[in-house]
């Protein structure tokens, strides 16, 4: 109702006319009787007179200072500008007679409003309330616009390795990283020479030296030949190895 009234030229007992029009039921038998009471005590009835005489009827002292002393204590917090605004009015109609003014009220809303967003608009001059919510929430709008576009600039770094929940970096396996890693081992590692007492010379089964060294070449290996002897010869010659072969 109030809001409709900031946007009408009217007078205070017009204002009262237009809001009692409204009413019905038991609001209208109400306000019969106590308009009557109010006329033997005041011969103007203004909008805060009536304003007093409604609160006191349907919303109890103690409601009422709660609600005021949360409208005094009103912060925007983590709400958007539009959701501070909503709670703002709705508590506004509670507030004392003193914030009613136009400067008082804008004042109040500013001075609630969140640090990164209220001291750009403390640096406008001249302001009036509906001014002030609407700078209020283009400079929200603005910041959110500069959070998501600066978040979005951030890229993670390039390569291929991958950071686990556990703080260490894993990267993919290359041929190359093993034989790097084989080459340094080895280089790492001095190489041991063989045990020459270990080495065994293949003609005369003798350590300390190599078949190649051996002063002495290995026996030659011949052919064997078959020669037509009788058994007498062949039992006096000692070279003569004698058998039996079966021939098929």
């Amino acid at each position: 109702m109030e809001r409709n009234f900031l946007m009408m030229t009217i007078m205070e007992e017009e204002k009262v006319l237009c809001a009692t029009f409204m009413l019905k039921g038991d609001t209208h038998h109400w306000w019969k009787s106590t308009k009557a009471y109010l006329l033997t005590k005041h011969a103007l009835l203004t909008w805060a007179i009536y304003k007093e005489a409604f609160f006191e009827k349907y919303f109890p002292r103690s409601f009422r200072d709660s609600m005021e002393k949360e409208f005094l204590s009103l912060y925007q917090g983590q709400m958007s500008v539009d959701a501070y605004q909503q709670r703002y009015e709705e508590l506004f109609f509670f507030a004392p007679l003193s914030m009613q003014e136009e400067e008082t009220k804008t004042h109040r809303f500013v001075t609630g409003l969140r640090g990164n967003i209220r001291e750009h608009v403390l640096g406008i001059e001249k302001r009036i309330y509906n001014e002030s919510v609407q700078i209020a929430r283009v400079i929200e709008s603005y910041q959110k616009e500069s959070y998501f576009t600066h978040n979005r600039g951030i890229k993670r770094p390039a390569g291929n390795s991958y950071n686990g929940g556990n703080n260490r970096t894993y990267k993919p396996f290359h041929s190359q990283n093993f034989t790097d890693a084989t080459k340094t081992t080895s280089a790492a590692q001095p190489q041991t020479k063989p045990n020459s007492e270990a080495l065994k010379c293949f003609n005369c089964n003798q350590s300390r030296h190599m078949a190649r060294e051996f002063p002495k070449p290995k026996k030659q290996f011949h052919q064997g030949r078959v020669y037509a002897v009788t058994s007498e010869d062949a039992a006096a010659s000692p070279d003569v190895v004698t058998g039996m072969i079966e021939t098929f």
